[in-house]
């Protein structure tokens, strides 16, 4: 039987639980998020979450020296920008924070956003780039993968011969 949406929400909230998920709310300037839209649009984000995600993680790996100067005024006009976040994320989204020398993780969100517009399209671009991982094989390694594969094609040339002598 099918679940229901009940049913569904509820194991969403389980998992989001068991990995530390929360939902973040943070005040941010009137237009943030229409920043935050347009830059979404131009690299081909659908949620909120997975921008700001890519967004920190990328200016976190600027690192402290490389994150621009901000220069954040407080607004008495703001709206609220909500994403859920993991543990991990939060953590660089504090480190960017204390960087910059902001109280608040708005404020650091809200520069961040600012500041990928302000470079436009494609400067941009490496700021909202998934990050890869790189995979390097070492010598040792591939020699052992070669050999394994030399072996398995033996075996299979001999099994191939063996099946064609016997019909």
């Amino acid at each position: 039987m099918a679940k229901t949406q009940q049913e569904r929400d509820q194991e969403t909230e389980e998992r989001r639980v068991m990995v530390g998920e929360v939902e973040l709310r943070h005040s941010v300037k009137i237009g943030t998020r229409k920043l935050l839209d347009d830059l979404m649009n131009w690299h081909g984000y659908t949620q909120w979450a997975e921008a700001i995600q890519v967004l920190v993680l990328n200016f976190h790996t600027m690192g402290a020296e490389a994150v621009p100067a901000a220069a954040i005024r407080e607004s008495s006009v703001s709206e609220p920008l909500r994403h859920r976040a993991r543990p991990g994320v939060r953590r660089k989204l504090e480190d960017i924070t204390r960087w910059l020398g902001l109280k608040k993780e708005g404020h650091a969100l809200e520069h961040s956003i600012t500041h990928a517009h302000w470079l436009g399209r494609s400067g941009s671009n490496s700021l909202l780039a998934i990050p890869r991982h790189e995979f390097q094989i070492s010598e040792n390694v591939a020699r052992l993968l070669m050999a394994e594969g030399i072996s398995l094609a033996d075996r299979e040339l001999r099994q191939e011969l063996k099946d064609e002598w016997r019909d």
